[in-house]
């Protein structure tokens, strides 16, 4: 693909089937927790269950029969994930090297299984919102019961889970399946050249990421990977990582606009959930279309269930988020730069040392000798 075709690429619309069917079922599992815990009076607790619920984003291009097999494994990696931001919610350097873990460990597994979108960027943003959520105010947290955080995330989750099972319960939802499982393909883990290289550029990224994030403080390093890992989690190939690189900050730029409108509005109660909902349609509709858009969809959804899951005024982040998400887009954009810099020096070498070889002079047989 040439640089031009490649620019016009991330700013065209593709097509791609009917996502209205995703997009409803998604933005009712994101509205259910948080609008019956908001009739309740308990808003704020929906919100921390609708973490939970960002599990109907995975694993979309596999029958329901399949999903209901592997999503429990995604359900436990979620848990082992909010029990690591708990256990290192008061610690700086605990809560450093968690979050570096669940990074690392989540892009190796998923890329490896070939998981796809979201990768691991969810298992990120429960490890960081947990552990803000659960660490007490002097810990710059919300002080809420670690036990009562996960009891929200696990009925975040099953509502996801019951949500995407739901159309298995209608004669034509099984047969509608039943053709996609029919394609079904085995989870098998395959570490190929290009997962090596996506993941080599992320471990570093991450690195940098983490102690860049412990230089701003403490509860702050997930967002700052959240920005990394959407920039470096899918190409391989280092101009296409470049090109929609650009993109994704383009689009993360534009979403934390519409964060800064939201908090302006302020919304509350039923009009916070029904605009979560009318979010997340929109992120299902385009993520196969442009992902710069649809990640101006999900930026600013996240960003409002984490702080108003935490009981945050939204107008009090938005410079906060601006400057995470700055400083994780820069160092993504550094490794990319370092990585092609690398190659390009390494392939510079390579011609200079074939060409040496070329140049050479031919050996010629002493007199008499056998040559």
């Amino acid at each position: 693909m040439s640089w031009r075709a490649a620019t016009r690429d991330l700013f065209t619309l593709r097509k791609a089937p009917p996502q209205w069917p995703l997009g409803l079922q998604a933005a009712v599992a994101i509205m259910l927790p948080p609008f019956v815990f908001a009739l309740a009076g308990q808003a704020t607790l929906g919100l921390t269950a609708s973490l939970g619920s960002f599990i109907v984003l995975h694993l979309p291009d596999r029958s329901r029969r399949e999903r209901a097999l592997e999503l429990p494994v995604i359900m436990v990696g979620f848990l082992v994930a909010a029990g690591a931001g708990i256990l290192t919610s008061t610690s700086l350097l605990g809560n450093l090297a968690a979050m570096l873990v669940v990074a690392v460990v989540s892009s190796f597994v998923g890329l490896g299984l070939g998981v796809g979108s979201p990768g691991s960027m969810f298992y990120v943003l429960i490890t960081g919102a947990i552990g803000a959520l659960v660490a007490p105010v002097s810990a710059q947290g919300a002080g809420v019961d670690p036990w009562l955080a996960l009891l929200m995330l696990t009925i975040g989750m099953v509502t996801g889970y019951l949500v995407v099972l739901a159309p298995l319960l209608v004669p034509a939802g099984r047969r509608r399946d039943a053709v996609r499982y029919r394609a079904r393909r085995p989870w098998r883990f395959a570490y190929t050249a290009d997962v090596r290289r996506i993941f080599t550029r992320l471990t570093i990224a991450t690195v940098l990421g983490v102690a860049a994030g412990g230089a701003l403080g403490l509860h702050r390093v997930h967002w700052v990977l959240l920005a990394i890992i959407a920039i470096l989690q899918k190409d391989s190939q280092v101009r296409l990582s470049v090109l929609r690189g650009l993109h994704r900050v383009l689009g993360t730029a534009v979403a934390l606009l519409l964060f800064y409108l939201i908090a302006l509005w302020n919304p509350t109660g039923i009009p916070l959930v029904l605009l979560i909902g009318v979010l997340m349609y929109l992120f299902e509709i385009l993520v196969p279309r442009n992902l710069g858009l649809s990640l101006v969809a999900i930026t600013p959804m996240a960003l409002v269930i984490a702080a108003a899951g935490a009981d945050q005024p939204l107008m009090d982040i938005v410079g906060v988020r601006v400057e995470d998400t700055a400083t994780g887009a820069g160092i993504a954009f550094l490794v990319v730069v370092g990585v092609t810099l690398q190659r390009r020096l390494g392939a510079a070498g390579r011609l200079r040392r074939r060409a040496a070889v070329r140049a050479a002079p031919m050996s010629t047989p002493r007199p008499g000798g056998r040559g």
